[in-house]
C-alpha cells in the first residue's frame, strides 16, 4: 500500500494484523471450499501462495492446517514480521516469507509449483497500470501447476458511476484497540481521475490510556467490468468462475466484491 508518510495502517505491522486477521479462519474455509470445487489436482494442493500476504495472517492459518505455503509481499517490515510470528508458532519449516512485489514475482519459484495462488481485499488495485497487472497475472500464470487455480477477489466500479463509500472495522488485541473509518471517492465528476479511487483512511489506536488518531490517503485503481475481461483476456489466465465472499457463483448479480477464479490457459 502507498503510505504519504502519515502513518497508514500499512506502515505498522502490529496494528495491521491485528485489523487485518479476525476472520481468516473462516474466510480460508470458503477457500478451502471453492479450490475443492475448481481446482483439478489428483493429489491435492501441495503448495499455497499469497502473492501479496502483508504480516502473514493466511500463512499462519496454512501453516496451522498442515500446509506448506509461501507468502511475498512489497514490505520489508511486513515480512519480517511475518516471519516473527511464524517463528514463534513454530511454523517456519512450512510456511516461508519473501520480500518481493507482486507485479515482479512470477519469477521467484520453479514454474509450476504452485497449486493455489490467493490475492484478496483488493490488493491487485494497488497494481498502477496495465502493465504491472498483466505481470502480476502472466505471472501466476506462470507459477500454477496445471489444475491449479488463482483466487483474486476485485471490487469492479459501475460504468455508470457509483456514490461515495465508507466501511468501519474495529478489532482488538493485547491491550490494544484499532478502529479504522475509510471513506471512498469513486472516479466521476466528484472522484479524482478516470481510473482512480480515493481511499481516505482514518486510524483510531487506542492502548495503554492513550489514544492516537492516524490520517491517510492512497489511489486504488479501478476496473469497469469491460476494463476487467478485456485485460484478463490478453493475460495468461482465464475465468473458472465468478463467486460472492461465500464462494456462491455470481449467477447475474452485480456483486460489491468478487472472488475471481483463475487458471491457467492450456
Amino acid at each position: 500500500m502507498k503510505s504519504d508518510g502519515g502513518g497508514g495502517l500499512y506502515d505498522d505491522p502490529v496494528v495491521y494484523d491485528i485489523l487485518a486477521s479476525p476472520g481468516t479462519a473462516a474466510e480460508l474455509d470458503v477457500l478451502d471450499g471453492i479450490v475443492a470445487t475448481w481446482a483439478v489436482l489428483e493429489d491435492g494442493p501441495r503448495l499455497w501462495l499469497e502473492p501479496a500476504c502483508g504480516t502473514g495472517r493466511c500463512l499462519r492459518e496454512w501453516a496451522a492446517r498442515g500446509r506448506r505455503a509461501v507468502g511475498f509481499d512489497v514490505s520489508a517490515a511486513m515480512v519480517r514480521h511475518a516471519r516473527r510470528r511464524l517463528r514463534r508458532r513454530g511454523q517456519s519449516a512450512t510456511a516461508e516469507v519473501l520480500v518481493a512485489d507482486m507485479a515482479a514475482c512470477g519469477h521467484l519459484l520453479p514454474p509450476g509449483e504452485v497449486d493455489v495462488a490467493y490475492l484478496p481485499d483488493n490488493s491487485f488495485r494497488h497494481l498502477p497500470d496495465d502493465r504491472a497487472a498483466l505481470a502480476h497475472l502472466d505471472g501466476m500464470a506462470r507459477l500454477l501447476r496445471p489444475g491449479g487455480v488463482h483466487v483474486l477477489g476485485l471490487s469492479l466500479t459501475s460504468p455508470q458511476g457509483e456514490p461515495p463509500d465508507e466501511d468501519v472495522w474495529t478489532a482488538s488485541r493485547g491491550g490494544i484497540r484499532v478502529t479504522q473509518v475509510v471513506n471512498y471517492l469513486p472516479p466521476g465528476p466528484d472522484g479524482i481521475g478516470p481510473r482512480l479511487e480515493r481511499v481516505i483512511s482514518h486510524l483510531v489506536v487506542s492502548r495503554a490510556g492513550v489514544e492516537e488518531h492516524r490520517d491517510h490517503v492512497y489511489d486504488l485503481r479501478t476496473y469497469t467490468p469491460r476494463q476487467w475481461d478485456a485485460l484478463l483476456g490478453r493475460s495468461g489466465l482465464q475465468r473458472l468462475a465468478c463467486l460472492d465472499r461465500l464462494g456462491t457463483p455470481r449467477a447475474g448479480r452485480d456483486l460489491p466484491y468478487q472472488l475471481e477464479v483463475l487458471a491457467r490457459r492450456d
